[in-house]
Formats: structure tokens, sequence, C-alpha cells
């Protein structure tokens, strides 16, 4: 166990910038997990490298939190409550968060699996949402168009749960060259003239699910070019449903033709 007692300490700096700069967390590939079931989440699927563990004093006698602590190979680090909060990107912490590196994938990106693409989605709580439901319902694979929230800033970690750890995720790709390469159906969740209700459709074999922006929905120059289109319906005249509740309802659709 090392001792910190003071924001000015070099590794305190560190965690306060990747917790809020994109550009830095991408510079050094780390990001920031905060909490005992994530960092629970992080050691038991052995898919990210844990660099630090940063514990709060006043919460030591956590059995559970110390538990996870003792059970990290490596160098834990204690410190006041005061610097903690500084750190901590919750308004409540529980006393635990960790340096990570950022999970990339292991391959090429290629469409293939059962693949979900995000166009623009904004809001990290809809990010991560989507990223949770993506791994419980057996998608292998998330996609991200430049302008997506970061997949590995704090808030979509934390919305997340965990699904960081299981899923290959690609950040900042041109939707268009990637979309045009599949070779597996693409399914574009929009509401169109083409559109076809989710539930008529085979959705248990591979294919791709493309969700857009929050507000704007997809981009137009793929939905011109991508003539499958699919939504859900809707009662008492409402026009849409939020992009994370959407997303979900399609794949775990899927999961359910599959099961």
């Amino acid at each position: 166990m090392k001792i910190i007692t003071s924001t000015d300490n070099p590794l305190i700096r560190q965690i306060m910038r990747l917790t809020k700069e994109f550009s830095y967390r991408e510079e050094v590939g780390q990001a920031v997990i905060e909490g005992i079931h994530l960092v629970e989440a992080a050691l038991k699927s052995n898919q990210v490298k844990i660099h630090t563990l940063v514990v709060d004093k006043e919460k030591s006698t956590n059995q559970e939190l110390m538990a996870l602590v003792n059970a990290y190979q490596g160098e834990w680090i204690e410190v006041p409550q005061g610097v903690f909060k500084k750190i901590s990107t919750l308004t409540s912490p529980d006393g635990l968060l960790a340096v990570v590196d950022i999970k990339l994938p292991v391959s090429p990106l290629k469409n293939s699996g059962f693949c979900l693409v995000l166009d623009s989605i904004q809001d990290p709580g809809n990010v991560g949402t989507l990223l949770r439901s993506a791994a419980a319902s057996g998608f292998n694979k998330v996609v991200l168009s430049p302008g997506c929230a970061h997949a590995w800033s704090p808030k979509v970690i934390r919305a997340g749960m965990g699904a960081h750890f299981i899923l290959e995720i690609h950040e900042q790709v041109a939707l268009s060259a990637f979309l045009v390469e599949t070779e597996q159906p693409i399914w574009l969740a929009a509401l169109s003239v083409k559109s076809k209700d989710y539930r008529q459709l085979n959705l248990s074999s591979a294919f791709t699910l493309v969700i857009g922006n929050e507000g704007s929905g997809i981009d137009p120059s793929l939905l011109d070019h991508h003539p499958h289109h699919l939504n859900i319906p809707m009662m008492n005249k409402v026009e849409s449903l939020n992009a994370a509740i959407a997303g979900s309802i399609i794949m775990f659709e899927s999961l359910r033709q599959r099961l």
C-alpha cells in the first residue's frame, strides 16, 4: 500500500485528467472505472489490465471493498476522503476506483456476427445502456461513429456496468465505408415508408443493427443507401422511443428468437 495525501501528486493529477479529457484518454490508452461493482467486474473478466487501485481511507473498513483490494495483485493507493472526492465523478462515491487500460479490439474491424452500430449517439447514458444491452443480448461487437459519446468516458462506463470488458468496441468509425463492405443483413431502426415491424423479421441469424442520433435519427445518406428499415409499433400517438430503449428492445427480440 502507498499513501497519497495531496491532489498535487502526479498520479492524482493523471486520474483527474483521465476522467475529464477524451484526448488524454486516447493519448495514453487508459481510463478510470469507479465503484465496487465495476472494479469487481474488471477483476473477474481478465480482459483489461488494472494499473492502479485507489481507496478512500474512510471506506477501508468496508469488507466487500477490501476483499477486492486484497484480490488485486498490484500495489494500491490509499487517499484521504477529501482527495478521493476530488478525483471521483460520483455524488456519493463508494470509495474505490481503478485506472485501467482501454480494451482495444484484438482484430481488424469486420462487419460480422451480431453487430450494433451507433450513429452519433451523444448521450453517455444512452451509449452505456446500449453497450450493456448489447452484451446481455449476445451482440459481440459495437461500432461507434464520430459524434458518439466516448465509450470509455466515466458516465458511459458507469451505465455500461461491465459491458466494456465483454464487447469488442470500435470508435470513430466512418459508417458509410464500414457498412458498404458488409455481406450480412443490415437493419436500420427508422420509421419510414420502407420500415417493417421488427416482430415480423427473422433476427435470429447474425445481422447489423443501426441506431441513430437521439434527435435527428440516422444519417439520411445511410437511410438512402441501405433500404432495410425496421420500426417498433407504438400506441397513443407517441412518435418515438429513447434511442437506448429502442435498441435494447430490438436486440432482446433477436435474443428471444435465438432462444
